[in-house]
């Protein structure tokens, strides 16, 4: 962040308040919305929109947190607190998705409801059972505390929400957002799917194609290219492998 005097300071997302000036690096994540003012870049807004290929920025671009700037450092005026960005917006829609019950949950919950008073009942007839038969109160306790154990009911309550808290992890991680805990069950009747745009379906990672005895020429673009986050030089450096960076 600058400050009115000049100063750059680190500080947390949570501390930038509407208005602050942002100075954003190449290869940072924004943390909130902002507005550039000054610098000419590209950024890559794949978590956003899902658009793979960067966009150009220059000044009077407004950028959302979780775009990446790629080339150049830029300049900008937020326009709120991370609180308030799309990107926490879209963290508010994922966890209102996860609080959403799915059919197999609603089930698991309900048996969880009648299981556990059965649970206890029949361990507390255990220990009073077994007092009668002769047993002693600690023999008697024991007994009754196995049959608590062997009968927990905790992996019949955690079993569907572990595995709808996972399945949504990894879908997140893969670009996919769920907005209904139901969705799972959902997808796994639907029999077409139709994407709206080309570029929800590429990789959004370039890969340069080799031309036979372009091999010197590829060795010195690379030797530039390290020293960049751009996509291209990076797929340029992926295909010519470990080298040195020019002087």
């Amino acid at each position: 962040r600058l400050a009115r005097d000049g100063r750059t300071e680190a500080v947390r997302a949570g501390d930038i308040a509407a208005g602050d000036t942002i100075l954003v690096a190449p290869g940072e994540r924004l943390a909130v919305d902002m507005d550039v003012t000054e610098g000419v870049s590209e950024a890559d807004e794949s978590l956003v929109s899902g658009e793979s290929l960067p966009r150009a920025v220059a000044a009077g671009t407004r950028l959302f947190a979780g775009s990446v700037n790629l080339t150049q450092p830029v300049r900008g005026r937020a326009i709120a607190p991370a609180s308030d960005s799309l990107l926490a917006d879209i963290a508010r829609m994922l966890e209102a998705g996860e609080q959403r019950r799915s059919t197999y949950r609603r089930i698991a919950d309900k048996a969880v409801s009648l299981y556990i008073p059965l649970v206890h009942t029949t361990a507390a007839l255990t220990f009073i059972g077994w007092l009668i038969a002769g047993a002693g109160v600690r023999e008697a306790l024991m007994i009754a505390v196995s049959t608590l154990i062997i009968t927990c009911p905790c992996a019949l309550a955690l079993a569907a929400p572990v595995v709808q808290v996972v399945a949504s992890g990894r879908l997140f991680a893969k670009g996919v957002f769920l907005r209904s805990g139901d969705a799972l069950e959902r997808i796994a009747g639907c029999g077409h799917i139709v994407f709206d745009k080309t570029g929800t379906l590429t990789i959004g990672e370039p890969k340069l194609i080799r031309e036979p005895g372009d091999e010197a020429l590829v060795m010195r673009a690379a030797s530039l290219a390290r020293a960049s986050r751009h996509p291209l030089s990076r797929a340029i450096v992926a295909a010519a492998g470990p080298g040195t960076v020019a002087a």
